[in-house]
């Protein structure tokens, strides 16, 4: 299963515009809220976004749907696959997302299939 395939359909349009490893950024730093998308690179949220994955995403992200309002889940399937694949491990994942490890490993399980 892919990392988009474990994107609630509403942060797959960021996605589709900027890459399924930008969604999950987003959903990690603005999951729950509805959130204002960019429309410049120099924003600060378009900052920290930067700082996650890089300022490439984030000017296509910021040219394609920067104005518009996102309601953004917390999309915790694939914000613990892709921090996963960015090595870190499962005390570090449950950690940052306040879940047990239990949790994070039965989210990696489930992502493989």
């Amino acid at each position: 299963m892919s990392l988009r395939d474990l994107l609630p359909l509403s942060l797959r349009e960021v996605a589709d515009h900027a890459g399924a490893h930008i969604a999950c950024a987003v959903a990690l730093e603005f999951g729950g809220t509805v959130w204002r998308v960019p429309s410049h690179k120099t924003h600060p949220d378009a900052v920290r976004l930067r700082d996650l994955v890089g300022e490439a995403p984030v000017i296509t992200l910021t040219l394609t749907l920067g104005g518009h309002s996102l309601d953004v889940p917390l999309a915790r399937r694939a914000v613990v696959r892709w921090l996963a694949e960015r090595g870190m491990g499962t005390t570090a994942i449950a950690a940052r997302l306040h879940m047990t490890r239990s949790t994070v490993r039965r989210y990696m399980r489930e992502g493989r299939g």
